[in-house]
């Protein structure tokens, strides 16, 4: 437990205003809670962020912790106005010049805070800054008209999660040297969902000015289970259901504007708030999906995943695990109709258990094969890629899904399968 007390207050000026951040016992300082969007709500729901306003003359208080984004099953409380970001460092010296690693977390596009994440040991243990991040889930981050097109330089709000990530660096790249930061040495990293929003940052032009590396840690855009898979054209269509179930006819030119006239425990509780995904959209991304399109970032790369990544599957998931060689044969030629002896045979190896080659295969599908592809472009495009798999475990077979992060962030304990 990481003790205050009243006497641990520190004020710190920025071109924006001065706040009031902690000092905690180890001497880390601790600022919670710092806009870095104007809140997107009202006319501003649903469109790309933008820059916030100076609290000046007004001191911003940042010694606790701001609200979740909205989503269906929080921890903490909630709130539209949630484009907040934390920050832990270990000197605020202007002329520290600090590495700073800024986290996005996981959880699938819909749930989940940077509030969950306390980076005062990690920022302590290695003299870095980490910052972590909120930003839009569900539809309120993917929902994408030709209204907010309009509104917004042709971005559809497909990928208004993304773009808030990006905001949420531009601001650290603006405002670290208040903190004791380099503004030149920004590492964006990021955990499942976290890590696929990262990496579409990848190929945009508007990345590399801002990044000087990218941690990617068990998902990325270019692989089956995530990514901007929808044209403009699919997510318009999909969007337009997830309308017409609010506020039904959306041949009203006013549909937006209804949209945002809606309490967002209405947008919330809708049954389609969690099936939006990512699409390109003609802003962030043009044309093609990323799995078609080349990497422009040529910073540093590290990129990987868990050996027990695919262990995150929910009980009762399709296709149940194999328990027979039989059955995992049957199982590959629905899938591939070819011959299932050429793909089993890197694990036939070494493995004897069905269920547990089903595993293997499917954490590479879906994890260390995009890895490898998405690192390949780092490197034709003149970056530094470096791959990893996380497999030691002291207490089970595998490192399960997102069991890295409590590596990250201090709490090895919990590394479990």
């Amino acid at each position: 437990m990481i003790m205050r007390s009243s006497s641990s207050n520190l004020t710190i000026e920025t071109s924006l205003g001065s706040l009031i951040a902690n000092r905690l016992d180890n001497g880390v300082v601790e600022a919670l809670n710092i806009p870095f969007a104007k809140p997107p709500v009202d006319d501003l729901r649903w469109s790309k962020p933008r820059k916030p306003e100076p609290w000046a003359p007004n001191v911003l208080d940042a010694r606790r912790y701001g609200p979740m984004c909205p989503q269906r099953t929080p921890s903490k409380p909630i709130s539209e106005d949630c484009l907040q970001l934390n920050i832990w460092t270990p000197s605020v010296e202007k002329n520290s010049s600090l590495p700073v690693y800024v986290w996005a977390f996981g959880g699938g596009l819909v749930s989940g805070s940077g509030i969950n994440f306390n980076g005062t040991k990690l920022s302590s243990s290695y003299n870095i800054i980490v910052v972590s991040i909120n930003y839009r889930l569900g539809a309120l981050g993917t929902y994408a008209s030709m209204e907010i097109a309009e509104e917004n330089d042709g971005a559809t709000g497909a990928l208004n999660t993304v773009l808030d990530i990006l905001q949420a660096c531009t601001w650290v790249k603006n405002h670290i040297v208040s903190f004791g930061g380099n503004p030149q040495n920004i590492v964006l990293g990021g955990e499942s969902s976290g890590s696929v929003s990262s990496s579409i940052l990848a190929f945009s032009n508007l990345t590399d000015s801002i990044l000087s590396g990218l941690i990617l840690e068990s998902g990325v855009s270019t692989g089956p289970w995530f990514g901007p898979n929808y044209t403009v054209l699919e997510s318009l269509e999909i969007s337009q259901m997830f309308a017409e179930e609010l506020v039904g006819d959306v041949q009203n030119e006013s549909v937006l504007s209804r949209l945002r006239s809606l309490d967002v425990s209405e947008i919330v509780n809708s049954s389609s708030f969690e099936t939006l995904n990512y699409a390109v959209d003609s802003y962030l991304i043009h044309g093609n999906r990323p799995r078609d399109l080349p990497v422009l970032f040529r910073g540093n790369v590290m990129i990987g995943g868990n050996s027990g990544d695919t262990t995150c599957r929910a009980a009762g998931a399709s296709p149940a695990a194999p328990t027979t060689h039989e059955a995992l044969h049957k199982l590959l030629e629905s899938y591939f109709f070819e011959d299932t002896d050429f793909l089993l045979a890197p694990y036939n190896n070494t493995i004897s258990s069905p269920e547990e080659i089903f595993f293997q295969m499917s954490r590479d599908a879906g994890v260390i094969c995009p890895a490898s592809r998405f690192s390949r472009r780092v490197l034709k495009a003149g970056g530094n890629a470096f791959m990893y798999l996380l497999s030691y475990n002291a207490t089970g077979p595998r490192v399960y899904h997102g069991g890295e992060v409590h590596c990250i962030f201090q709490d090895v304990r919990n590394v479990r399968s």
